[in-house]
Formats: C-alpha cells, structure tokens, sequence
C-alpha cells in the first residue's frame, strides 16, 4: 500500500497518521499480512494432490 493509500485508510478509521510514522506502519502491515499468509496456508494444508510422494 503505498503511503497515500495508508493515510487516506487510516483517515477512514478517524486516525491521523504522521508522514514520520508510514514506513513503520506500512513495513508493520507487511509483517502482518506475511504473517498471515503463513497461517493461512498453515491451517488449510496441501493443496490437493500435493500429498502425494514426491521422486
């Protein structure tokens, strides 16, 4: 999300984001949604056919 985008959402939600704070939030929304990926393909296991032995 590039820095106008995060500024205009944050707006949206009533939170006054400071130009000094976007590379940290948007480095910190990285982190979360790569995190979040993680679980995700975590939780929902191999995808089908996946299982199978691999040679």
């Amino acid at each position: 999300m590039n820095h106008a985008a995060l500024k205009a959402w944050a707006a949206t939600l009533g939170i006054v984001l400071p130009d000094a704070l976007l590379p940290d939030v948007a480095a910190l929304l990285g982190a979360m949604h790569a995190s979040a990926r993680q679980l995700d393909s975590a939780l929902t296991g191999p995808e089908s056919g996946d299982d199978e032995p691999r040679t």
